[in-house]
């Protein structure tokens, strides 16, 4: 039996709390790009599955006690989205934004994107500057950053969720997404934001689901308080 653990560096996430478990506690470490390869696996397809659970759970950017243990019970119920060897953990705030990535490309299968242009922020500046502590503001920060880069072109970050994971495709959508980042850089003096490849998928997957819940008109709860 696998047990799937990973650290993930420049994203401090580290995988641990049991979402899928089992019986056998035998474990082999893999690398972090297997790890991200079976949650974007096992998100695509209970989401497919279980859309309406998803959202459920997609309902606040950030999960408390309650959420988590739903999340839970949630992966349990589509335990059969891994093949049997697999066994899966993950922090919430992965599995959190693995399936709002795939729970948008989901909701969009074979359709075109609405127009975002005139959706209200869901990061706003008023937010930003508002928050004193500094790493909620870290996160709110990343946040508007992946937001502002998802409204360049919601249409080429929905290629990027639906790429594999760590592929050639993936790579060539990232290189493509490069003039967008420089754009949506902070301004502000002392404002920077620091990420890796699969933080900023991670991200994105989070930007697009939040920004049409938004335009939806669908109700966002966010603290900024992260695992």
């Amino acid at each position: 039996m696998r047990r799937f653990r990973a650290c993930l560096l420049g994203m401090a996430v580290v995988i641990s709390t049991p979402v899928i478990s089992s019986q056998h506690r035998t474990q082999t470490d893999v690398s972090e790009e297997q790890a991200v390869k079976v949650f974007w696996k096992f998100s695509n397809c209970a989401v497919r599955r279980d859309p309406n659970g998803a959202a459920v759970l997609l309902n606040s950017l950030d999960w408390n006690e309650e959420t988590r243990e739903a999340a839970n019970k949630f992966a349990t119920r589509h335990r059969g989205c891994l093949a049997p060897t697999e066994v899966m953990q993950m922090y919430s705030g992965i599995f959190g934004t693995a399936l709002a990535g795939a729970l948008f490309v989901n909701n969009y299968k074979g359709k075109a994107l609405p127009d975002y242009s005139g959706t209200p922020r869901v990061i706003t500046e008023d937010l930003i500057n508002n928050t004193a502590d500094k790493a909620y503001r870290d996160v709110f920060l990343l946040r508007s950053f992946a937001e502002c880069v998802f409204r360049a072109n919601p249409d080429h970050v929905r290629s990027l969720l639906e790429s594999n994971p760590v592929s050639a495709a993936e790579n060539a959508l990232f290189d493509k997404l490069m003039p967008m980042l420089g754009h949506c850089l902070p301004t502000k003096e002392g404002d920077q934001v620091r990420f890796s490849r699969l933080k900023l998928r991670s991200l994105l997957g989070q930007a697009a689901y939040f920004v049409d819940s938004a335009r939806s008109g669908r109700p966002i709860v966010q603290t900024g308080a992260q695992e």
